[in-house]
């Protein structure tokens, strides 16, 4: 319970939900107003991977009608093509 009550924590916090208010009214910025106040608080690797772990799982939600609406024939292809040239 101590480690919930840190400062640090709390305004990661308090970010994380105005951020979650920005991005719920425009679809997107949370990590734009998040980098700077995480980047100050915890080292900048940290800062993101946890911006782009809260991302992902805002972003999930959106997943099953994203499968439901693609057109699979455009998707696909690129998909595949990403998933070799990228490592590259």
């Amino acid at each position: 319970m101590e480690a919930l009550l840190k400062p640090e924590l709390l305004v990661a916090m308090a970010a994380t939900v105005l951020a979650g208010i920005v991005r719920g009214f425009s679809g997107f910025g949370a990590a734009a107003m998040q980098a700077p106040l995480f980047s100050i608080l915890y080292s900048p690797p940290q800062a993101v991977a946890t911006m782009a772990g809260l991302g992902t799982l805002a972003s999930l939600q959106l997943l099953p009608g994203a499968v439901r609406e693609a057109d699979w024939r455009v998707v696909l292809p690129l998909t595949v093509t990403g998933w070799l040239t990228i490592p590259l």
